[in-house]
């Protein structure tokens, strides 16, 4: 199966609201790692994130790698990483 990795930058909106970014496609965990950290510079928050792609074009729940700054709720939710 293939795998998607991602990085999906959120902005505030003029009313506060979360406003999502193009995601960003990048080749492996590693760079969706670095790609979360620098945009975590200029946005209020990302998720880096990877997903399966089945023969189907079917794509499997996002299991989030990294999680900066602030996120809508159901992300941040899901997104829960033990320390």
């Amino acid at each position: 199966m293939p795998t998607y990795y991602g990085v999906q930058g959120y902005r505030k909106g003029q009313r506060g609201a979360l406003l999502e970014d193009q995601p960003v496609v990048v080749k492996d965990e590693a760079a969706a790692l670095r790609k979360a950290e620098v945009l975590a510079k200029s946005r209020c928050g990302v998720v880096a994130f990877v997903r399966e792609v089945d023969a189907f074009d079917d794509y499997s729940e996002p299991r989030f790698l990294a999680v900066h700054g602030e996120v809508p709720e159901h992300i941040a939710d899901a997104a829960y990483i033990p320390y």
